[in-house]
């Protein structure tokens, strides 16, 4: 098979500008490869009328138009993992319409069917009374944006800051010690963190570099720097140490270099570590040019429950990482049993990487400096905004929330494990979502690990 790569100019920002246009659109639930719940009469595929939006849970519900070429699969192809991840489908009807299926992404797997459709049905009920358009999940949180601002949005040029340099992913603690069972643990979690915190963000309209001077202070505003950070021994470092051009751990008794976020660099000196500034960059004029969207999100968080609440949470996530997004779109479809694919040779440009580094950034700092570093003797795992710990009476997180308690946990990694109390089943969390159909592949992996395979939850 080849593909077909053509380069697009890739530019380092843009402004958003307010809403011009809605158009409403029907939309509908895909049940299986016969049949689609929807706002129409008819459960058949040949019903759905022109211009529905259709979404799909699992792949494993339309697999059969699938593997006959009745679907095209789209694919998104991000420049640092270079994975094909299915983001959605194209389906031209018998009428000769074409469809988009947008792609759940099993987000709504511990959901029986019909809480699964009213949950979708009243989160686009809500975009619509919002005056956003209908589209994917992440989609309408940006057009919830646009339709939530009186005039353009000024997004800072990153050109103007060391946005190359900056680390895009989620704090993850990795040690080995984590795969193992554990007794009456408890996840704390960070409510609406992602949202909270974009609404939060104060950008400049520009970034301003300064060389530091001997003896420099953090200062106290958003912004980033070069800088050397000297960690005392301690049982968690306080920020991620690039390693092959990956930042994966967060190493105490060390000393290295990097770029990181003020806010970040606040939170290590504050638990100790030295921080020597070589350069940094604060802006000038700050804004909070996603106030608005952020209170509409939250606004939306606190009056849904079960699976509309599930699908905010995933679109306000896939929101703020779209700000710095860069990837290509690809195609594929199967014919004669086997998929072809190609390349359409468009190249997505990030918004704002300066304003997803200041979210995540924040939001690691507020981790660690609220949970992780005061209660580290309790400690298990942790990512993005969550932790997991034993549970000790003396835990009191300010800003955070108990989410689950557990009797028994069994840790794979931070975003992979089983759990269970005496008078409940055993749950599943795989990649930081629950998944009741899990079972069978986490017990699997589980026993591999048990009989000494090494990195198998790296393998499968």
């Amino acid at each position: 098979m080849t593909l077909t790569k053509i380069h697009t100019t890739k530019r380092s920002s843009r402004n958003i500008e307010p809403l011009s246009r809605t158009t409403d659109r029907p939309i509908g639930l895909v049940l299986d490869a016969e049949t689609i719940v929807g706002e129409w009469d008819g459960i058949r595929w040949r019903d759905v009328p022109r211009k529905a939006a259709l979404y799909v849970n699992a792949v494993r519900d339309i697999w059969p138009k699938i593997e006959t070429g009745e679907l095209t699969s789209r694919y998104w192809i991000s420049d640092v993992k270079q994975h094909w991840n299915p983001s959605g489908w194209d389906w031209e009807s018998p009428q000769g319409n074409r469809h988009r299926l947008y792609f759940l992404k099993h987000a709504l797997d511990d959901f029986s069917l019909w809480d699964r459709w009213e949950g979708l049905l009243a989160l686009v009920e809500c975009v619509r009374a919002a005056g956003a358009n209908v589209g994917s999940i992440g989609g309408m949180m940006g057009s919830l944006e646009r339709a939530t601002i009186p005039t353009m949005m000024r997004i800072p040029k990153d050109v103007g800051a060391p946005a190359d340099e900056l680390w895009r992913g989620s704090r993850v603690e990795p040690r080995r010690g984590i795969r193992a069972d554990f007794k009456n643990a408890v996840l704390w979690d960070m409510p609406n963190a992602y949202p909270t915190r974009l609404a939060a963000t104060l950008l400049p309209r520009r970034w301003v570099y300064w060389e530091a001077k001997p003896h420099e202070s953090i200062p106290d505003e958003p912004g980033f720097a070069k800088a050397l950070v000297i960690v005392p021994r301690m049982l968690l470092g306080p920020l991620p140490k690039m390693i092959r051009g990956f930042r994966a751990r967060f190493p105490t008794h060390d000393e290295f270099k990097g770029t990181w976020t003020l806010d970040e660099l606040r939170a290590a000196r504050d638990s100790g570590a030295t921080v020597i500034l070589y350069e940094f960059w604060t802006g000038s004029a700050y804004s909070q040019p996603w106030r608005a969207w952020g209170e509409t999100v939250l606004g939306m968080r606190d009056s849904f429950d079960g699976a509309a609440l599930r699908l905010v949470k995933m679109g306000a996530n896939a929101y703020v990482g779209s700000l710095a997004a860069s990837g290509e779109i690809g195609y594929g479809r199967f014919v004669n049993g086997v998929e072809e694919r190609w390349l359409l040779g468009q190249h997505a440009r990030p918004t704002s990487v300066t304003a997803h580094a200041l979210v995540t950034g924040r939001t690691r700092a507020d981790l660690f400096s609220s949970a992780l570093h005061p209660f580290a003797y309790a400690f298990i795992t942790c990512h993005t905004d969550g932790a997991i710990f034993m549970d000790e009476p003396e835990i009191d997180i300010p800003g955070f929330r108990i989410k689950r308690r557990m009797a028994e946990c069994f840790i794979i990694n931070a975003q992979t494990y089983a759990w269970r109390n005496p008078d409940s089943d055993w749950g599943y969390v795989h990649a930081g979502i629950p998944d009741p159909a899990a079972g069978r592949s986490f017990w699997r992996r589980w026993e591999r690990l048990k009989s000494g395979v090494a990195d198998a939850d790296k393998r499968e």
